[in-house]
């Protein structure tokens, strides 16, 4: 009897389950098991360009918000909900990124994308034409469905053509692209606005909904179902038993904690803080017991959270807490205590923009490797670019902390110390190389760790966590600024009694250009103290983010990785 040819192993083989005895294909090596090969596709350029648009373009949305949040509260009347402005789209994204891979598994990869591009969409129109900050922010929970599938889904489908070993590259070219959404995304934003205020950041969403159909087609001409034997996948692909493969209860009791947490940093009295944590604890029991008991498939696969992929996971957490939290902050900062313009402020945040795509290809040329290259070779290396990636974000974070809490207000804008603000643009510039870097290794890290097979899974759990970061890291950081503002500003108007104390609050809490745009010139200095104030003490929180994600990244040194644990070749 002729002896079975050996199985040959590689980059790919998942270390959690395997399949077996699969049939081969043609996009497969021939003789080889199906993930034991990728062979990058003909037309990959094509493919790529169609899910990179749609991720510029989520990238753009991202960042005119984050620099015109404060004027569209503002036209509103609604600066003191500005806090939901930025995490509605935000808490949206956490909630449906780590459904994403399982939901492409089981539906298929384009249908999925298509289904998030239309949400986006529909959000993007609604926010157009909203009236109050409250339609606006639902608005925004609608384009944060799409958004969070969109920028998933375009890692978890190029991670279906491209091998591990370039893995690294091509997510440095998505996050240049990404970068260059970024960038322009408050360009454009500013030149709407500086347009028109009341009525030109509704043009800037508008504008956005042909744009994003034209992505569609271009997905639905290139992109297809790229996995093994995917065409026998997708036979029964809509039978009503699929749908709890999908977890949809564990998704909405996590959605609930991470709302119960926002509100008890935005709370004002005491009942909200015991509501917030009342909803908290029952909420996160909850999502215990249905994960342990109910559910036949979880949100976050046990096999999938343990070991280096845990700790990998709470690095992207914290990490992604500290870099989103000052995206907000920062802007703020400058606006308000040094009366930056909305151009001003673009071009600031182009800084931080472009330097996260740079540490993208910086970390992307490090992670590169030759074929025959061992997948523990590639994982132990995205370890150690984790590591150097923290730390800068950590280091960015303090130099962005000391500068606002000692920098001096400015009266006047002719009086903007440059120097000083050009190392507050050093520290950003520098946490921002570190994101873009850490955003590639942990990716390359939990792929490497589980093969092809589970990627879309553990790439959703790593996009979850980010989401969960940025949500939480927003949320607790403008909750905070929020809090220590309104309590210094209350002791200084109403328990010291100022003249008409409560209208004047009334005024800074629905509007804050009205510091420089009404308010008594006896009360502009103080004032801008306090906001001052709040901010640098919301930094010291976003430090402590940074330092929490540098730990953490030390521990995944304690993990051995090795030819026993990974025997896959590249």
């Amino acid at each position: 009897m002729t002896e079975p040819t050996p199985k040959l192993v590689s980059e790919t083989s998942p270390l959690i389950g395997t399949s077996q005895n699969a049939p081969a294909e043609s996009h497969i090596t021939a003789g080889q098991h199906p993930e034991e090969e990728i062979t990058i596709p003909e037309n990959v350029w094509y493919i790529v360009a169609s899910l990179w648009t749609s991720s510029f373009l989520s990238a753009a949305d991202t960042t005119i918000v984050s620099t015109t949040a404060n004027t569209i509260a503002s036209a509103m009347n609604g600066s003191d909900k500005i806090t939901w402005i930025a995490t509605s789209y935000l808490l949206t994204n956490a909630i449906f990124q780590p459904l994403v891979g399982k939901i492409s598994d089981v539906y298929g990869r384009r249908t999925t994308l298509l289904c998030a591009q239309f949400w986006f969409i529909i959000g993007c129109f609604f926010c157009a034409i909203s009236r109050t900050v409250t339609d606006f922010a639902i608005a925004r929970a609608l384009a944060g469905i799409g958004g969070g599938g969109m920028s998933a889904l375009s890692s978890i489908i190029v991670t279906d053509v491209i091998p591990l070993r370039l893995r690294g590259m091509f997510q440095g070219y998505a996050n240049l692209v990404y970068g260059t959404g970024q960038f322009l995304g408050p360009v454009i934003g500013s030149i709407f606005i500086t347009w028109s205020e009341k009525s030109g950041w509704r043009w800037m969403f508008g504008i956005q909904v042909p744009l994003v159909l034209c992505t569609s087609f271009l997905v639905f001409k290139n992109v297809h179902e790229f996995r093994f034997n995917g065409e026998e996948l997708m036979k029964n692909r809509f039978k009503r038993g699929n749908i709890r493969r999908i977890d949809l209860p564990g998704s909405f009791l996590l959605a609930c904690f991470i709302v119960s947490i926002l509100t008890l940093f935005s709370a004002t009295s005491k009942l909200q803080v015991h509501l917030s944590l009342v909803g908290a604890f029952f909420s996160l029991l909850a999502f215990f017991l249905v994960e342990k008991f109910i559910v036949e498939e979880h949100i976050i696969p046990p096999a999938a959270f343990r070991g280096i992929l845990r700790v990998a996971a709470l690095v992207a957490l914290f990490g992604t807490m500290a870099v989103y939290s000052l995206n907000f902050i920062i802007p703020l900062y400058i606006q308000i205590v040094h009366d930056f313009s909305s151009l001003q402020v673009g071009i600031f945040n182009a800084f931080g923009v472009f330097a996260s795509a740079l540490g993208s290809m910086i970390a992307g040329w490090c992670l590169k490797e030759k074929k025959h290259t061992r997948a523990d070779v590639v994982v132990k290396k995205a370890v150690n670019v984790s590591i150097a990636s923290c730390l800068a974000l950590c280091a960015g974070t303090f130099v962005c902390m000391f500068i606002m809490r000692t920098l001096k207000p400015t009266l006047f804008r002719k009086d903007i110390n440059y120097l000083k603000i050009a190392f507050l643009v050093f520290g950003f510039t520098l946490e921002s190389v570190g994101y873009g870097s850490f955003l590639v290794s942990l990716l390359i890290l939990v792929v490497g760790e589980v093969g092809i097979s589970h990627q879309a899974t553990v790439t959703g759990m790593n996009y979850m966590f980010r989401s969960m970061g940025s949500v939480s890291g927003v949320g607790i950081s403008l909750g905070v600024y929020n809090m220590i503002l309104y309590k210094e500003l209350y002791h200084y108007f109403i328990v010291k009694g100022k003249a008409n104390g409560k209208e004047i609050l009334s005024k800074l809490f629905n509007n804050s250009f009205y510091i420089r745009s009404g308010l008594p010139s006896i009360y502009v200095h103080k004032v801008l103290k306090i906001y001052r104030t709040s901010l640098g003490d919301s930094s010291t929180m976003v430090f402590m983010m940074g330092c929490t994600a540098l730990i953490l990244s030390l521990l995944m040194r304690l993990y051995k990785v090795g030819p026993r644990r990974h025997t896959s070749i590249a």
